[in-house]
């Protein structure tokens, strides 16, 4: 199973953005301890109309107990 693609396709179910375009965006953190994927919301800003970090927390909590 290739968990980057799984990811890329949940996230562009939910900002209705082409899953290329998801799969192009998500980075492999610096660090270790931040993840294994990052996913740059600033992109997502103008469209939403909304700050990315509240962007980012909407994400999170869509996914919390999700099985991705």
């Amino acid at each position: 199973m290739d968990f980057k693609l799984e990811v890329a396709k949940k996230i562009s179910k939910q900002v209705d953005m082409e899953l290329e375009k998801v799969l192009s965006l998500i980075e492999i953190p610096p660090q270790s301890n931040m993840g294994d994927y990052a996913f740059p919301c600033f992109q997502l800003a103008k469209v939403m109309r909304k700050p990315p970090h509240l962007i980012s927390k909407e994400l999170a909590d869509r996914f919390t107990g999700d099985n991705i």
